[in-house]
């Protein structure tokens, strides 16, 4: 898969990051702190999906895509507020 298969938009964001897939496989998507903290995960098999993280600090986020347990996409989401 391509990093293009993962949409992520806005980025940054205030409070909400939606999450748009391009691949008909079911996969994950969890997204982590730098502390290494998982603050976020879908259910597989959904093609779009949003990130409410107005509860969580402003900083730096890794979102990753994951087929049968394996990274198979990466991204760094900014959240600004």
């Amino acid at each position: 898969m391509k990093p293009s298969e993962m949409l992520v938009y806005p980025n940054p964001s205030e409070d909400r990051f939606t999450f748009v897939l391009r691949t008909q496989e079911p996969v994950t998507i969890e997204v982590f702190g730098l502390d290494g903290k998982r603050v976020f995960t879908t259910a597989p098999g959904r093609n779009s999906v949003v990130w409410d993280a107005a509860d969580c600090p402003a900083g730096t986020y890794t979102a990753t895509m994951l087929k049968d347990g394996v990274v198979i996409v990466s991204e760094t989401l900014i959240k600004s507020r």
